[in-house]
């Protein structure tokens, strides 16, 4: 009977777990006490020894599972269990109204962190993860079709950036081979960033793929003797972190270096640029913190953690006539590729490097500069030198003011107005960016006066509202030249305010070394712009810097020099105009590679008193030909005011030399135009395409 009871009993409990089961499969919802698990071990998926808990089956999210309650019926924090899957530690959160989300608890359960889909999906989205894990400091990257991989975040940088609002770093580059490569650039007074006194600031940003990042040059004016040593820009000899240096003329070079190294970037295409906001006695940076503050290096665009260094003793940039070079400096020589070497003489913002990074220009404010260098220099040895001055009086050649001579006074009248030192620049050009310094004296003796703000058409102050009195200090502020007048203005302040607004009596303030000058870009040395035919590196900017490579090579697509431009054609006799004039002179041509087309056009209002034959000049010099012999020639293809011809004229560009003569053809032969043919209103205008060397 005994064992009938037995036999019976265990029937029973696995009709009621078969029940039970049922009932979950079914959707409906369960939570029952359970004392016994032990026959349940092979039905829940292998779980064992699961004892005391509570047990619920959720439908309509797809999930398929069991959550598992604790023992005092709360909430589902611990547990639970997706089919064929093990337990994870954490909970799953669904909503019919919101983001469903994962949680995965830390180690004793008390916060979580979680994963939760977006809020709106078009279509089920489900990424392949990688097969293994990747290495330290990788990150997972897509390949736009869900599949996700490890990849090194600095190889990804510059196509990332590139790929926020510009162009990507495709097309050829400049190979230096690490022995002997560099380029050359013949030195010019825009790469001192001095003048005399003070370090001025500058930037220099490129694109660069190393071989071996361990002492790879960039740019700079730093050859092997002090005397030869301004500014470097590349990688840390043995260190190989990102450095900019400087140097003075007694050997003192402060330095600032990334604290780590570019050796990880090998083999890879990245943006480097540094920054420096200048230094010296005139300067709110003193030679002796020249970096601490003042400077800053990025890599793919983000300013990198660094350190300064040997600056205790710095007494600003060296001044020489070393040429700056590409790929070289201090007898170290760049292994790798360069595409793209600019140089500002302004400093940067951050969102200005962050832009280059991307493979994009800066505005036209800044796009090109420098062209005329100094706009405006004072001089007030003689008087006011062209200042007016509004509710005051202005003088000039006043001495003895702070140890200095030579300066500009503004003797501020009583008026309840403001009171201005102004002078509007010639040479300054609209929508061009200018850096405007000067150096002020406010005595202590003034009532009301005791600051300055330097304006430029009344817009883009700069205050100094706090200046040390009876001392000298420089003012420096920039401004983009948007308005015709290009009135620079020197305002009086009272204190905080903006200006002097009220009864000034007999206040004074005095203005010295005015400086206005024209930044941006210097240089824009393109791997685009690199002739093989000539070994010259055209500079894109207004100065048109020219580089010679030696032992160079272009690399990647091999894409010719394109270029296009305007030049101003001249008209002689056998080189000799005396007494020529013009009453229009116009002239383009579209370059590509090596062949060049140009049209034209002159027309004379006098020819002068020379002869010989007329010489019309082109912008490049011709290949030279077998001999001296020309084959290259064009068509006129206007002419009016000549005088004895007898058939239309021809030109005939001259075999090595930057000029066509004119011809006429009979039937006895060709005739050379001289000074006969020509009248005091000749014109002409051609068109011809030619090899250049």
């Amino acid at each position: 009977m005994e064992k009938e009871i037995v036999r019976f009993m265990k029937k029973y409990i696995i009709l009621l777990w078969l029940a039970l089961i049922a009932n979950v499969v079914q959707g409906q919802q369960l939570v029952r006490q359970v004392q016994t698990l032990a026959d349940l071990a092979n039905v829940a998926d292998g779980f064992q020894s699961l004892y005391n808990v509570q047990y619920g089956y959720t439908e309509g999210d797809g999930l398929g599972g069991v959550f598992f309650y604790d023992s005092n019926g709360a909430a589902s924090t611990n547990l639970f269990n997706v089919i064929d899957s093990n337990i994870i530690s954490g909970q799953w959160v669904r909503s019919d109204t919101s983001q469903k989300e994962l949680r995965l608890s830390d180690a004793n359960n008390s916060d979580y962190t979680g994963f939760q889909a977006p809020s709106t999906l078009a279509a089920d989205i489900i990424y392949t993860m990688p097969s293994t894990d990747g290495s330290a400091g990788y990150v997972l990257s897509t390949d736009g079709s869900k599949t996700l991989t490890w990849a090194s975040a600095a190889s990804l940088s510059s196509d990332i950036l590139a790929g926020i609002a510009g162009t990507k770093v495709i097309g050829p580059s400049i190979y230096f081979d690490g022995s002997n490569d560099y380029v050359e650039v013949a030195h010019d007074s825009k790469f001192n960033f001095t003048d005399g006194t003070d370090d001025l600031p500058f930037s220099i940003s490129a694109f660069v793929k190393m071989t071996d990042a361990i002492n790879f040059r960039i740019v700079g004016k730093y050859l092997t003797t002090n005397n030869t040593r301004e500014w470097n820009f590349g990688t840390a000899p043995a260190t190989g972190t990102l450095r900019l240096q400087l140097r003075d003329a007694s050997g003192f070079s402060p330095t600032i270096n990334s604290n780590a190294a570019l050796t990880s970037y090998e083999g890879q295409w990245i943006h480097v640029a540094a920054t420096f906001g200048g230094a010296g006695p005139n300067s709110s940076n003193a030679f002796a913190a020249a970096m601490a503050s003042n400077s800053a290096l990025y890599i793919n665009g983000v300013a990198v953690a660094s350190t300064t260094a040997d600056f205790a003793s710095y007494a600003g940039m060296s001044n020489t006539t070393a040429d700056l070079k590409i790929g070289y400096s201090d007898a170290a020589y760049a292994k790798g590729s360069i595409r793209d070497v600019k140089i500002f003489n302004r400093e940067l913002t951050a969102s200005e490097v962050a832009e280059l990074a991307r493979g994009n220009d800066l505005g036209f404010a800044d796009e090109w500069a420098g062209a005329n260098g100094a706009v405006y220099a004072s001089d007030f040895s003689a008087g006011v030198d062209g200042f007016s001055a509004t509710r005051g009086t202005a003088a000039g050649n006043i001495d003895a003011i702070g140890g200095l001579n030579d300066n500009l006074r503004l003797t501020l009248d009583t008026s309840n107005n403001t009171h201005i030192l102004f002078k509007t620049i010639a040479g300054a050009a609209s929508g061009k960016r200018v850096r405007v310094t000067a150096d002020v004296f406010i005595p202590s003796s003034n009532t009301v006066v005791d600051g300055v703000q330097t304006s430029w058409d009344g817009a883009g102050e700069a205050n100094y509202a706090s200046p040390t009195l009876d001392a000298w200090f420089r003012v420096e502020s920039e401004h983009v030249l948007t308005l015709s007048s290009n009135t620079l203005r020197f305002n009086a302040m009272d204190g905080g305010s903006t200006t002097v607004n009220d009864a000034a009596g007999a206040d004074v303030l005095y203005i010295r070394n005015i400086k206005v000058t024209e930044i941006g870009t210097l240089a824009d040395f393109r791997a685009e712009q690199y002739d093989t035919s000539t070994n010259k590196l055209y500079d894109l900017s207004d100065n048109a810097f020219v580089g010679i490579g030696t032992s160079v090579s272009l690399t990647g697509r091999e894409v010719p020099v394109y270029e296009t431009g305007e030049y101003t054609p001249t008209f002689s006799f056998s080189g000799s105009a005396t007494g020529l004039t013009y009453g229009n002179q116009y002239g383009r041509y579209t370059r590509i590679g090596n062949i060049c087309h140009v049209t034209g056009g002159i027309t004379l209002t006098a020819k002068g008193s020379d002869s010989g034959n007329p010489r019309i000049t082109l912008p490049f010099t011709a290949f030279v030909e077998d001999g001296s012999n020309s084959v290259q020639g064009g068509s006129v293809t206007y002419a009016t005011n000549w005088a004895s011809l007898s058939s239309p004229l021809t030109p005939w560009v001259v075999s090595g030399s930057n000029y066509f003569l004119v011809y006429d053809w009979d039937a006895a032969g060709v005739t050379s135009v001289n000074q006969a043919n020509v009248t005091d209103t000749t014109n002409i205008r051609w068109s011809i395409t030619y090899r250049i060397q």
